[in-house]
């Protein structure tokens, strides 16, 4: 029998909570502060070197004086297959320009070509007439035509430039803290409770008047990311009654047979990704017989090369780096000092290596999921909670994800706005005192399974979870058969398992919790995927295996039924008809991107090949 244990209790007084200390909650912060509100940003590790934002390297900033607008919308539209909110779209496309323009403000590094066409790297303030290197992207079926553009920057760089912006605003850092729970009172969020990530037995308790969810996206821990939201923004919000949308939409990177845990390429710390002048896309992929079926970014094909290749028995796939993309070239190299197997070693030679779906299994497309935002400053539905970046469901690239680029600005754009109006509010409200009660209820809630004697490990229950979600004939070939019997697995975990999950120590208290917000989060992608009867996107329906319009012209959203959280209630939200496509357009040329596939009464569809009409559905 464990002893009763003693929890001392931290308190902090702020006007503005920010947790996660990515783009999206480093621009929220400093923005609250900019309207003088009292701002505490909260972060799992350490603010500027944790995270999905340190990895980001591209950032994809509207400039009006050099760049088309409405061509900038179409890339948006027509590889989202439609499904993106084009008042958000816009706003972050605009809002880009700004944000970019406070991060060179502020020392943000960049890419330049030299006048020997060699790319060096610089701080983009400095007065320079070297062009800067930008990641180009062509519309769907536009192999040579690039639209938008992304600057390139040294990875990491530009997010210990945005810490030591926050320290210069006055923003207060709490880091290696985990926030639990948001705590309600009064239909508001008056603050959070937390907890250290250490050995210490400690409640935080947070008073807030506003608080801003920048958590990241909804991942299952997938080894071939190096960095892997929980979703517990999403699982945070649904708990009090807020609506969740996006979950369908996949995140389709592939990952490597042999490392999958270990970065794309050899010079990940500080490559420069593309040639000047290179076009997107020329990635040839083999599959297990190495016969040549297309490229896995070729933007006329989904994304669902590898998978679709998996139905068929031919994988793993083979990418051929050193005749693709600059981005791959030195991919098939290992690390030093770890041993391959013979065949890899073989395929290394003549530039090639292996690959299977899952880079981030579990994850939905970049910035796909999220609360739904009941204004254009991104506040929930529950009075004084906003959220930012990966948590926002804004709906602003949707189906597919754009390209590089995108993700960095809609953080930034939406960190800005959740900020900017979140300060302004709270300069002007009083605080609202949080009842014992409350912090009672919610102290219960966080540490009930670090008083438990015994149950199930947080490392046991992921490991299963990932068995049920991760195999591509559930999250990437989908099927109603195999998404229910998924469901109800996840479903047996939500009310047998994660009751009875236990922590020996801290640090595996904040495990726990994780655990708890991803089984959430996988019935919550479960459920959306049933809902969604078509493919779409990043979405394949093997039994809907095309688009079906109007039909498909919907968002779904998911939320809280009744007291208690087994209930899950599906809605959705029409998309306005002025952004449907035409109808009287050929399916075709609609819908340039293709989804190869066997077809229900048969057919073989090759892979260069596609649809051109859609199948009768069931």
């Amino acid at each position: 029998m464990k002893q009763k244990i003693k929890i001392d209790q931290e308190q902090h007084v702020t006007d503005v909570l920010v947790i996660g200390g990515g783009y999206a909650g480093c621009f929220a912060a400093i923005k609250a502060r900019n309207q003088g509100a009292k701002v505490l940003l909260v972060d799992k590790g350490r603010v500027g070197s944790c995270g999905q934002s340190p990895h980001d390297n591209t950032f994809a900033a509207f400039d009006p004086e050099r760049h088309d607008f409405e061509k900038w919308m179409m890339v948006c539209n027509t590889t989202g297959d439609y499904m993106n909110d084009r008042d958000w779209s816009e706003i972050t496309y605009r809002g880009s320009t700004q944000c970019w323009k406070d991060l060179v403000e502020w020392g943000a590094y960049v890419y330049r070509w030299d006048h020997n066409g060699v790319p060096y790297e610089c701080v983009a303030k400095e007065p320079s007439n070297d062009p800067m290197v930008v990641m180009p992207l062509n519309p769907v079926g536009m192999r040579t035509i690039q639209f938008q553009q992304s600057y390139r920057h040294p990875p990491r760089k530009n997010m210990q430039v945005l810490r030591k912006q926050l320290i210069k605003e006055g923003v207060d850092l709490l880091e290696n803290t985990t926030v639990i729970d948001v705590l309600e009172q009064d239909n508001k969020v008056v603050g959070a409770i937390a907890i250290p990530n250490s050995d210490e037995t400690r409640a935080i308790i947070i008073q807030a008047k506003k608080v801003i969810l920048c958590m990241g996206p909804a991942g299952l821990k997938s080894p071939g990311l190096r960095c892997m939201s929980t979703g517990d923004a999403d699982a945070i919000a649904f708990r009090h009654g807020c609506r969740i949308t996006g979950k369908e939409w996949e995140e389709t990177h592939p990952v490597r047979c042999d490392f999958p845990a270990w970065p794309w390429a050899v010079k990940d710390r500080d490559r420069l990704r593309t040639f000047r002048g290179e076009m997107k896309p020329n990635t040839p992929t083999l599959n297990a017989d190495e016969v040549k079926t297309g490229y896995h970014w070729d933007r006329l094909a989904t994304h669902h090369l590898e998978a679709f290749m998996a139905a068929e028995g031919k994988v793993p796939a083979i990418w051929e780096t050193t005749s693709g993309m600059s981005e791959f070239q030195e991919m098939h190299k290992s690390p030093k000092g770890y041993p391959r197997s013979e065949y890899d070693e073989r395929l290394a030679k003549s530039g090639r290596i292996r690959m299977v779906m899952g880079r981030a299994l579990g994850q939905s497309a970049h910035v796909a999921d999220g609360l739904w935002p009941v204004n254009k400053h991104c506040e929930s539905e529950l009075s004084g909670l906003y959220a930012a970046g990966d948590s926002l469901g804004a709906r602003a690239c949707g189906a597919e994800y754009p390209g590089q680029g995108f993700a960095a600005a809609y953080c930034s754009v939406t960190g800005t706005l959740a900020g900017t109006d979140a300060g302004q509010k709270a300069v002007n409200e009083e605080a609202t005192p949080i009842k014992e009660e409350v912090i009672n209820a919610a102290m219960d809630y966080v540490f009930a399974p670090y008083e438990r004697n015994g149950g199930f490990s947080p490392q046991w229950v992921t490991q299963y979870m990932q068995s049920v979600i991760f195999p591509y004939f559930v999250i990437f070939v989908k099927s109603e058969e195999r998404l229910n019997i998924a469901l109800q697995q996840i479903r047996y975990v939500r009310k047998e398992l994660c009751p009875k999950l236990y922590a020996d120590d801290m640090h595996e208290l904040r495990k726990v919790h994780e655990t708890i917000n991803m089984a959430l989060n996988m019935e919550l992608k479960l459920l959306a995927s049933l809902e969604r009867k078509e493919s779409r996107g990043a979405h394949f329906r093997e039994d809907y295996p095309t688009r079906r319009d109007p039909y498909g012209f919907q968002w779904i959203t998911l939320r809280k039924g009744g007291e208690g959280e087994d209930e899950i209630v599906l809605g959705s939200e029409p998309i306005p008809e002025k952004w449907h496509p035409d109808p009287n357009i050929p399916y075709a040329e609609r819908y340039k991107r293709r989804f190869p596939m066997h077809l229900p009464d048969g057919r073989h569809v090759e892979w260069s090949e596609g649809i051109d009409e859609p199948v009768e559905q069931k």
